[in-house]
């Protein structure tokens, strides 16, 4: 055997050891390509709703009561499984010489990935004002983003929202025109579709594969293409159909297209095309949400109607103080934390919203139990006391930044490495060191050559 075979071996050799190496004390190899993280939803107190107003908060104690966590099979999992649950209990003051009725709005956050769909009928959700329970209204806004108190606030609306250039009874036409006769290459069942639409101002488009003004994507013969046209002048005749043999456009083949049918409906019908009937959303806000989403595009994919799994809830609820009175005010709501499956115990990471509660007209003292037997890893608040139950802070203002907290079954969890990382470790390792052996030789000939040379000359 060589000696640029042993070295290749020993490169080899040298990179497992590498893999191994870079692998930290108290990661374990897992070959596992499931699902290792799930994200979950920020939960938040009390917003005021109302501009200007002169409630204040004497003092807030935020109960966290988690003695399980939620189970995950491959981002799938019942919503109300797990008994964990929030508890914002307020010490409210109206100073002022009249009496307040306060607008108040509770945001529970969107779906966590591992819950299906929300419902209104958990026992953990609750709202009371000294001790009784107050009426609430569920409500939804879409939430693609961070939240914002300030804008997410203002997505809500009563009855169905306007812009520029959508609105509820504005005349929609659904197109639905059939490919025949469509010529493939050979070892293909399909071609590639290029349907080109003129731009304008005064229609919008919706279709499953809607792009900037065209629709692009493989198809068969016989197959349908469904195309929504929102408000007028649109001419079915003045799309140019293109198929091509591959996604290339190496070379172009033809089918017919024929118009087989169109339909009338109101914009109003199209946004709710996806709307459950028998959900909890009420159809206002599933519209509203769909245009808070789409804004005033004119070319738009059909699954941006499809919001379910990007609502945000919404408890909202009023309370009464009188001249001078004091009231306590308490909500809960479950936890929905994010799961860290990267982790053997798993890591479940909290976030409370913390920020809101700057819209009171003043804020006293915070105090946060957590009260759990599990172990607390990090935080991003300083200060919790180790208790009997959990664990403790008291703050004598409100803390800047938002809440953020990690549990675990164990203390000190460890981190799983997939076995694939190993071999790409070793793969790179394999090239560094093929490539250093042919640097090596590259100098050895080079070294050899001017030594020749210069003997060659000393002759």
């Amino acid at each position: 055997m060589s000696k640029l075979k042993h070295k290749i071996i020993i490169g080899v050799l040298l990179a497992c050891a590498l893999a191994v190496g870079t692998v930290p004390a108290g990661v374990s190899a897992n070959a596992n390509s499931a699902i290792k993280i799930w994200h979950g939803t920020s939960s938040s107190g009390a917003i005021i709703a109302d501009e200007n107003c002169p409630v204040e908060v004497e003092n807030e104690l935020l109960t966290f009561d988690i003695n399980g966590f939620p189970q995950q099979y491959y981002g799938e999992a019942e919503l109300y499984t797990y008994d964990a649950k929030v508890t914002a209990h307020y010490a409210l003051y109206n100073p002022a010489d009249y009496g307040v009725d306060v607008s108040l709005a509770f945001p529970f956050g969107r779906l966590p990935e591992y819950a299906n769909n929300f419902t209104d009928d958990s026992a953990t959700f609750k709202i009371t004002a000294d001790g009784e329970e107050v009426q609430r209204e569920l409500r939804f806004t879409v939430a693609d983003g961070e939240f914002n108190t300030k804008d997410d606030l203002s997505k809500l609306a009563d009855g169905y929202k306007e812009n520029e250039f959508y609105y509820p009874e504005m005349p929609v036409t659904k197109y639905v025109f059939t490919v025949s006769d469509l010529v493939i290459a050979n070892g293909y069942d399909d071609a590639y579709m290029v349907a080109e639409i003129p731009r304008s101002e005064k229609y919008a488009l919706f279709n499953e594969r809607m792009g900037d003004y065209d629709i692009r994507h493989f198809i068969r013969d016989g197959e349908a293409v469904e195309i929504y046209v929102a408000g007028e002048g649109f001419d079915a005749a003045s799309i140019k159909w293109n198929f091509f043999t591959d996604m290339n456009k190496n070379k172009k083949t033809t089918a017919t297209v024929r118009l087989d049918q169109s339909e009338d409906m109101t914009f109003k019908e199209l946004a709710l095309i996806y709307y459950d009937k028998e959900g909890e959303v009420s159809e206002s806000d599933w519209y509203n949400a769909v245009i808070d989403r789409i804004g005033e595009y004119k070319s738009v994919q059909l699954s941006s109607l499809s919001v379910g799994y990007s609502l945000m809830g919404w408890y909202m609820y009023s309370l009464f103080l009188p001249a001078g009175g004091r009231l306590i005010n308490e909500v809960t709501a479950p936890l929905f934390p994010e799961i860290n499956g990267q982790y053997n115990p798993n890591i479940f990471k909290y976030e409370y919203l913390l920020s809101p509660a700057k819209g009171w007209a003043s804020f006293g003292s915070l105090q946060i139990q957590i009260n759990t037997p599990y172990y607390l890893l990090e935080s991003s608040l300083k200060g919790f006391e180790k208790t009997d139950g959990g664990y403790k802070l008291t703050a004598d203002r409100l803390p800047e930044g938002e809440l953020t907290f990690e549990l675990s079954e164990s203390q000190k969890p460890k981190a799983e490495i997939n076995v694939g990382w190993i071999f790409i470790f070793v793969f790179i390792g394999l090239i560094f060191f093929v490539i250093l052996e042919f640097v090596a030789l590259a100098i050895t000939l080079t070294v050899f050559g001017v030594r020749k040379f210069k003997k060659k000359n000393a002759e």
